[in-house]
């Protein structure tokens, strides 16, 4: 063989060598190839070869700067997505200088589904999860044109960021009222959303607390009145806001202790007067049943939101006696201290009943007193020309009696007086003419 014949089969040799194995193609384990890089004839017609430089091309096929491509990498457009949002993915490899004419097939899996394959080694996907982290595994494999040269790059999982979902505020203990005084405790919490969750707690548009917490708690306590309104909460991961429905709390005020006043403010008035009954709740959260009592017996009732009612009352002497007022809003009534209302007494009238027309010594008289009008109980005295000769008490409203032997000293003026406590009212005077002992005519008898 000549010379220039043999270095031409030795240099195709090491360009099939590189090609086939150094590119992918596997090697049989029991062959290798050596370059020939100098043949000479030799005398007897032969051939020599020179190893100054050889070199087992084996070893330089698991070279990595031989190969024709480094295995590829799947990468994402960013750090982190949005869930729901769209990423490209790409499948990053590169090919040596001297082999950028190879045309290279870019395949995309999720799991074992392929997703999509082509010559464009990047592709745009939705990514559509629930959670902080997408669980499946992507990956991508390059392979070279009409070949099955492929190398598969190492999966991973996307990072994927959830936007918080609208927090929910709730009470406890539940409900929306409280009484003034107890605790309740607000909760905000989200349904998703990646952490970390920035939660703010408002009442009416002021900021009452902000913390962060996966959920989060603020526990109101001693509760007043002033607290009452529309609370709500915020929750921020830094993908945007979200606000809860708003929940109005209503901190009750029990009611006070009512107080009731008369007007006029005397305990004691004139029968056929009229007389305002007034009953308030210094504190108390609307609306507010008030009820008016006379001797335990309901006058009526009445409701009102902040200032508190009256009763207008026209005494007579069925109206004396006791009065009280209740005040309830849900919580249990309270009840007023008791103010007495008494009718004073109206002039008595005094009569005297006589056994006839004309009384005499010896005759029982029967005076007789009484106040039309006036709260019991009532004190009668009985007077003969301002002197007492005798006195009672009447507790059913009813009038006094007395009786009086007669004697010729008691001609003249009487009178009597009603007294309840609320003044001392005076009869007119009426006059009674005593004379001496009647003697009755005798009848003489026959001799």
């Amino acid at each position: 063989m000549a010379q220039g014949s043999l270095r031409q089969e030795s240099e195709k040799g090491a360009r099939e060598l590189r090609a086939e194995g150094c590119w992918g193609r596997k090697m049989a384990s029991t062959s290798a190839y050596f370059s020939l890089p100098a043949a000479a004839a030799a005398a007897d017609g032969g051939f020599s070869v020179e190893w100054p430089q050889a070199s087992l091309l084996l070893g330089n096929c698991c070279d990595p700067s031989l190969e024709l491509f480094p295995r590829p990498r799947l990468t994402d457009s960013s750090s982190w997505t949005v869930s729901g949002k769209s990423v490209a993915l790409t499948c990053e490899t590169q090919l040596p200088p001297q082999r950028s004419h190879v045309k290279l097939w870019f395949h995309f899996f999720r799991d074992n589904h392929m997703l999509h394959w082509g010559l464009e080694n990047f592709l745009k996907i939705s990514t559509i999860t629930t959670r902080g982290r997408d669980a499946s595994n992507y990956w991508c494999k390059a392979c070279k044109w009409s070949s099955d040269v492929c190398k598969q790059s190492p999966k991973f999982q996307l990072p994927v960021l959830i936007p918080v979902s609208r927090p929910v505020l709730t009470l406890s203990p539940r409900g929306h009222r409280v009484l003034e005084g107890h605790t309740v405790t607000l909760s905000c919490k989200v349904e998703r959303g990646s952490f970390p969750i920035w939660y703010q707690f408002l009442r009416e548009e002021v900021v009452i607390h902000k913390m962060e917490a996966t959920q989060a708690t603020k526990p109101l306590m001693s509760l007043k009145a002033e607290h009452s309104g529309n609370y709500y909460c915020t929750a921020d991961n830094g993908l945007g806001a979200q606000r809860s429905i708003p929940v109005y709390l209503t901190v009750t005020v029990p009611v006070s202790r009512p107080v009731l006043t008369l007007s006029p403010r005397e305990a004691s008035v004139p029968e056929g007067h009229t007389v305002t009954l007034s009953c308030k709740a210094e504190r108390a959260s609307p609306p507010i049943m008030y009820k008016f009592y006379h001797e335990d017996v309901s006058l009526g009732e009445r409701s009102a939101r902040s200032t508190g009612v009256s009763l207008r009352v026209t005494v007579t002497a069925k109206e004396s006696g006791n009065y009280f007022c209740t005040a309830d809003n849900g919580f249990g009534p309270q009840r007023s201290e008791t103010k007495s209302l008494s009718v004073k007494a109206s002039r008595p009238v005094l009569t005297i009943r006589k056994p006839r027309a004309q009384a005499v010594e010896g005759d029982v008289v029967e005076l007789h007193c009484k106040a039309p009008r006036g709260s019991p109980p009532i004190l009668y005295r009985f007077y003969h020309k301002d002197n007492a000769v005798g006195s009672s008490w009447v507790y059913d409203g009813g009038g006094a009696f007395f009786n009086l032997p007669l004697t010729a000293e008691h001609s003249g003026e009487y009178a009597c007086e009603a007294d309840n406590g609320l003044g001392t009212r005076r009869s007119e005077t009426v006059s009674l003419s005593v004379k001496g002992e009647l003697n009755l005519p005798t009848t003489a008898q026959p001799g």
